[in-house]
């Protein structure tokens, strides 16, 4: 026969013992990563008319106000999920990102490359580019995650690397919703502190295992926070390694051409390439191109897609003039871009 008090102080099989979650969080929090981003965009100042501007305007653009590029900084968090330095965080963490760099635990930063993106599930693999082994993170069983259970947040919150907090499952198998619209199903929803910079770190169970990868925080109220169930994760990144050699191919055309288009359906429903991105101080850049123009022609052919775009892109040899035909605001204009090594 037990007493009450030995019942209450059974405790289950594998979880770490309350004064030895310290020594937990700091061996899990070696394969936690501060992620940071440089990103540039082009805005437009306002200024008044200029008389002799109205007669010698530009056909192609307006200049009643003034580009220039404002250049920023973006940071979030990851995880080291093999010690080949393979690290997972979320898409809109490094989105638009000319140069990303991980800021390992012990402060040691390294250059690293986008494997590969799912823009709707909100993740992304990348790769620390350096040879060393690297502390990777043990995943847990997300399916046996029940209201309640303690957990642990670790992450990078306005800048301030690896703070941890501590709260507990509210819910699972939760749908998270925008303006009516579900934008993610099947979430873990936390009680446990999530912050902007908390992005695409991982959601512990109480035995250091990561149950999911940190998503959001919702800012209508305190204590809410989601993340995405480590299943879901496991199963999409086969994917996201599949597809590296896809991104290695736009990644080499961007830093190529100084540009990234990316397909979208036109007002008559066809597939047109349009200009996401452009690299700043670029030969795209001082050639003229624009966030929103639609690229039609390449080298005199109809652009059909992107793959088809980037398979005539990269046969072209470095140093050769490629001409490029625009479509801006119902406009059509030419420009050349000189290939780069």
């Amino acid at each position: 026969m037990c007493t009450f008090a030995q019942v209450f102080a059974a405790q289950p099989a594998g979880i770490v013992q309350q004064e030895n979650v310290p020594n937990m969080i700091a061996e899990v929090g070696k394969s936690v990563v501060n992620v940071q981003t440089d990103r540039s965009f082009r805005s437009r100042r306002w200024r008044p008319p200029d008389f002799f501007e109205q007669y010698f305007t530009d056909f192609f653009e307006r200049k009643d106000s003034e580009p220039r590029t404002i250049e920023c900084q973006g940071e979030g968090t990851g995880v080291i999920i093999d010690a080949g330095g393979l690290v997972l965080t979320n898409t809109h963490v490094i989105s638009d990102a000319e140069t990303i760099r991980i800021v390992l635990n012990d402060k040691t930063v390294l250059p690293a490359s986008v494997i590969g993106k799912n823009e709707k599930e909100d993740l992304a693999l990348l790769k620390i580019e350096g040879e060393r082994t690297f502390s990777a993170i043990r995943f847990g069983d997300s399916n046996s995650v029940k209201p309640a259970d303690d957990v642990y947040a670790i992450g990078t919150p306005y800048g301030y690397s690896q703070t941890v907090t501590k709260g507990i499952v509210s819910a699972v198998h939760r749908e998270f919703k925008r303006g009516g619209k579900v934008i993610y199903d099947d979430v873990i929803q936390t009680d446990a502190s999530i912050n902007p910079g908390n992005s695409g770190g991982p959601l512990l169970n109480s035995n250091g295992e990561m149950i999911g990868m940190i998503y959001l925080g919702d800012w209508r109220g305190e204590g809410i926070g989601f993340a995405i169930p480590v299943k879901k994760i496991e199963n999409m990144i086969t994917e996201l390694k599949s597809s590296q050699k896809a991104y290695e191919r736009q990644a080499n055309f961007k830093r190529r051409f100084g540009f990234a288009p990316v397909e979208e359906k036109g007002k008559d429903g066809e597939k047109q390439l349009v200009i996401a991105h452009v690299l700043s101080q670029s030969i795209a850049d001082k050639s003229g191109l624009k966030i929103g123009d639609v690229l039609v022609k390449f080298q005199d052919q109809y652009v059909r897609g992107l793959e088809h775009l980037i398979e005539e892109a990269l046969k072209v040899t470095p140093g050769k003039r490629v001409y490029l035909e625009i479509s801006r605001q119902k406009r059509t204009f030419f420009t050349y871009i000189e290939v780069r090594s």
